[in-house]
């Protein structure tokens, strides 16, 4: 690997290195004075999504503050290699500068209360980011009424496997049908946070990795994540900082934090019903049944039959059969508004839709 990453960069001999404990395969610190680089060796998989974390990152780096108190990852170099020239299989190597700080757990958030409001203050830099640059990139971006067509998609596929019972069916179609949970604006969001993908130095978060995901889309994907780092009583402290440090007109936000929180037993489900895997998928079911004990014991009487009707996205969800000037096959089809623009909660036609300006 040495010598591979000293063929690729030029007038770089390295002195000195040391090899580096990362989970995902050999890697490297190696320097020659005071100029340092880590040298990472990727299967194929890990390749793609390096090279989609080297467009993000050259991306966020655009369109973050020059004065932001964290980074994200640079390549200085790659090469691919084929099967037989390092390793049995073909690799890439990445050649990239060293990062800050060390990975966070969650006992540092326990230990260390600074790093509450550094985590809030992190991702509302983030999703104040300009949205549109971020999409004329070429990344992903994706508007409310997708995001929750999406979700309701996923919804009429787990209804379909006749495993969620129908108390908990409800509790999350009254959140996707009322519009004002779906009235925001799209912002860039990292999409994999996790412990792996946030380094501290201790007291504040100076680094945001695994980056490969960034896009466009609902913050609240971010934020339920982040819940996932933090107790209960924690969680609250972060959201109340999160709002001091990005003021943005949200009233659905903490629902839909709510229902993405719930919905990985969905995402759960689905993964075990496409794996043909019997048993994960009795235990999913077993962890939803026991969900909806607690969420709705007075609404948990019987699972769902073929008898139930369960509406596809593209016809509405309305639990009650009746048109309620609040539900989300309300949301309106105009353009989303600039920064500055107000928007109203409860006036459908202020919906962000389909498409974002840039």
């Amino acid at each position: 690997m040495i010598a591979a990453a000293h063929s690729i960069l030029e007038q770089f001999t390295p002195d000195k290195w040391m090899p580096l404990d990362d989970p995902r395969g050999p890697r490297l610190l190696m320097s020659q004075g005071d100029t340092s680089y880590t040298v990472s060796l990727w299967n194929e998989k890990q390749a793609v999504d390096a090279g989609a974390s080297d467009v993000a990152s050259a991306v966020l780096r655009s369109v973050l503050p020059k004065d932001a108190p964290f980074t994200v990852p640079r390549t200085v170099a790659s090469q691919a290699f084929a099967k037989g020239e390092l390793t049995d299989a073909r690799s890439t190597l990445v050649v990239a500068d060293p990062l800050p700080g060390v990975p966070v757990s969650t006992q540092d958030f326990v230990e260390q209360p600074s790093l509450i409001e550094s985590l809030a203050q992190t991702l509302a830099i983030l999703h104040s980011c300009d949205a549109g640059a971020v999409a004329d990139s070429g990344l992903v971006a994706q508007e409310p009424q997708e995001t929750r067509e999406q979700l309701l998609d996923n919804l009429d596929r787990a209804a379909g496997t006749r495993k969620v019972p129908t108390a908990l069916l409800e509790r999350w179609e009254r959140v996707l049908e009322t519009a004002s949970a779906w009235h925001f604006l799209p912002a860039p969001i990292h999409d994999a946070i996790d412990v792996d993908a946030l380094r501290c130095d201790g007291a504040h978060i100076v680094a945001l990795t695994d980056i490969h995901r960034l896009r466009v889309g609902d913050p609240a994907v971010d934020l339920a994540a982040a819940s996932a780092l933090l107790s209960p009583n924690s969680f609250e402290e972060f959201l109340e900082h999160y709002a001091t440090h990005r003021e943005v007109d949200d009233p659905g936000l903490r629902q839909r934090i709510d229902l993405m929180n719930e919905f990985v037993m969905v995402e759960l489900l689905l993964t075990a019903v496409d794996s043909g895997d019997k048993h994960s998928v009795d235990e999913v079911a077993d962890m939803l049944r026991n969900f909806a004990e607690v969420a709705s014991p007075d609404e948990v009487s019987r699972q769902p039959t073929e008898e139930d009707e369960f509406r596809p996205a593209n016809a509405g969800v309305a639990v009650s059969g009746t048109e309620d000037s609040d539900s989300a096959e309300n949301i309106a089809t105009t353009d989303i508004p600039t920064k500055d623009s107000a928007i109203d909660p409860d006036d459908e036609d202020s919906m962000p839709t389909n498409r974002i300006d840039t």
